[in-house]
Formats: C-alpha cells, sequence, structure tokens
C-alpha cells in the first residue's frame, strides 16, 4: 500500500486561460480534485492521500476576497463529502493537518463546522485516510520537531497521537515540481510525479498514469 500527497496547482491560471472568473475556476478545481479523492482511494494500492488544500502562507498572505472565495468553495466540498455514499462504502477516514491557531483567527466559523462535521463522521472509518493540509507549513512542522521530539505533536492535529504516514508519491500538476512548503518531513524519499496541465484541465487518464508510476517505485531509502 501506498500514500500519495496531491498539490493541485493552476487554478488562477485556468480562469485567465479559459476566461472564466476566479470563483468559477475555484469550483471547476474543487470537482477535479473530487475526480482525484474517488480515484486514487479506489486504487487498491493507495491507503493515504493528502491533498494540499492551502498553504499557511496562502492563508496569511492571500487578500481577504480571494481567500474567502477558496474557502467558501472548499467549504462546499466539505459538505458535498458528508453525504457522499463513496466515502462511507471506502470507510475514509478525513483528517485536516494545519496550523489550529490560524484557523480560529482566519477561517469563517461555517468552515471550521465544517471540517469538524467531517472528521467526526468519518472517525470511526477504518480503510483509507484522506488527509486535507490547511494552513499548514512544512517548515513550522520541521521546526517543531527538531526543537521537541520527533513523535511529539507538533502544531498539526494529529490521527490518534501520532504523525502522518511518509509519503511515497508526489502529484502535481501545472507543469511545476516544487513542494510548496507541504510535508517536508514526509516526503523525504518520495518520487515526483508532474502533470502538464493545470488542476483545471486534469482528467482521469492523467491520474492513471500517475498511479501507474506509483505501481513501479522501488524505494530503498537510501540504501
Amino acid at each position: 500500500m501506498g500514500s500519495i500527497l496531491f498539490i493541485p496547482d493552476g487554478s488562477r491560471r485556468g480562469a485567465r486561460k479559459k476566461d472564466i472568473s476566479y470563483h468559477d475556476a475555484y469550483r471547476l478545481s474543487a470537482q477535479k480534485v473530487d475526480m482525484t479523492v474517488k480515484f486514487f482511494l479506489n486504487d487498491e494500492s493507495v491507503d493515504a492521500l493528502f491533498i494540499y488544500g492551502l498553504s499557511y502562507d496562502n492563508v496569511v498572505g492571500r487578500a481577504d476576497e480571494e481567500i474567502q472565495d477558496i474557502l467558501k468553495v472548499q467549504e462546499e466540498q466539505y459538505k458535498a463529502w458528508l453525504s457522499d455514499p463513496f466515502i462511507s462504502s471506502k470507510r475514509v477516514r478525513v483528517i485536516f493537518l494545519g496550523d489550529v491557531r490560524l484557523y480560529f483567527e482566519r477561517l469563517p466559523p461555517s468552515y471550521i463546522l465544517r471540517m469538524q462535521e467531517l472528521e467526526d463522521k468519518t472517525e470511526n472509518n477504518d480503510w483509507k485516510k484522506l488527509f486535507i493540509l490547511i494552513g499548514y507549513s512544512g517548515r513550522q512542522d520541521l521546526m517543531n520537531r527538531s526543537l521537541f521530539d520527533l513523535a511529539a505533536p507538533s502544531f498539526q492535529r494529529r490521527v490518534g497521537g501520532s504523525a502522518p504516514p511518509e509519503v511515497d508519491l508526489v502529484v502535481r500538476t501545472g507543469g511545476q515540481a516544487r513542494l510548496s512548503d507541504a510535508l517536508l518531513y514526509q516526503t523525504a524519499y518520495a518520487d515526483f510525479y508532474v502533470i502538464n496541465k493545470l488542476i483545471t484541465e486534469i482528467e482521469v487518464s492523467d491520474l492513471e498514469l500517475a498511479i501507474k508510476s506509483l505501481s513501479s517505485l522501488v524505494r530503498n531509502f537510501g540504501r
């Protein structure tokens, strides 16, 4: 079984390319993320999927108007997952990772409520795991790990007191191979698969090629 980190990139470029509003591009991106979640977690070789929703720098650095538009679309997706039969049939446990203090400073109460509802509803699911990174910083995570113990919880929310699993494959859209401060510790030995399409453009066929690269990985962890 393997773990995948998915970094969806290119929403705003997609808006300009398609000549649509940013809001419509964010909504289309959410649909593509939903497609990605269902494709990867439906595969027998994948037991954990990380979705990079918003980095710490995104949350604190973007204009309020833009960040609220993104959060609104994400909140709608969380609400849809609450009643999505795929989540229950695959026994997917949803966990949010990020700076909890930042949540209460920058996220709307309704957004936080949807996060909590999704975690609570899926907490007893025991097959697949879906980690959603919101307000997350890999640099802050590494700093906290170095200051304390590698097994100690940092600013992140943890699953059962333990750290998230290591990542086997990083899949990024948008044509650029960059981690963007995502899971720096967990991706130490991860391979990259770059999709040369914007998140608004990807199709299942692109994900099929990515999953083939996961099945062919031979990882020796530096040995």
